[in-house]
């Protein structure tokens, strides 16, 4: 008994000291992709890629609602827009709904989940995307577009599923933690 005592002690030990170690990640509640997201933000606390560890909470700054599949840009300091530049080197991630309820729409001024990095269910699309394909911003505000099976400047994705195109769609995706360039 005495040593399952000891072990529940160094059990405790270590949790704290990971803690610690997550905590030194983020700095004022601003997150890093790679670092972790706390409950009080609307995370999980801890995880790994496609968990809500490489969710954070932005506020929608593009002046009308936006729904979860969304491909956003970093607008300022914890705000995202949409953008139709194509190869755009400033995607932060996808949206994933409001951090605010359960809806999958967030509004303007709203608050919502922005996935960073990981499995991502649901991205906008347009086109065909077959599975494998790299994903880019599109000429469509806050849509990807496939670049095909060899990856190329500004992509942030890859797809897990189809979109028979010839319009728009939404696929599951692997996003990356740096846009490639």
């Amino acid at each position: 008994m005495n040593q399952i005592y000891s072990d529940i002690a160094k059990l405790q030990q270590e949790v704290r000291r990971l803690r610690g170690r997550l905590d030194r990640i983020s700095i004022g509640g601003v997150v890093f992709p790679s670092g972790t997201v706390p409950v009080s933000t609307g995370g999980g606390g801890t995880g790994i890629f496609g968990s809500p560890l490489c969710v954070t909470v932005w506020e929608n700054n593009s002046g009308s609602t936006k729904s979860q599949g969304a491909v956003v840009v970093s607008d300022s300091n914890r705000n995202f827009n949409v953008s139709s530049t194509p190869t755009d080197l400033f995607v932060i991630g996808v949206l994933d709904g409001s951090s605010e309820s359960t809806s999958l729409d967030v509004l303007a001024g709203a608050n919502g989940r922005v996935r960073h990095v990981g499995y991502q269910e649901v991205v906008d699309v347009f086109g065909l995307v077959d599975e494998n394909d790299y994903l880019e911003v599109s000429a469509s505000a806050g849509v990807a577009v496939s670049v095909g099976p060899t990856p190329g400047i500004g992509c942030f994705a890859r797809a897990l599923s189809a979109n028979p195109g010839p319009y728009g769609g939404t696929v599951q995706a692997f996003l990356f933690p740096v846009i490639l360039t």
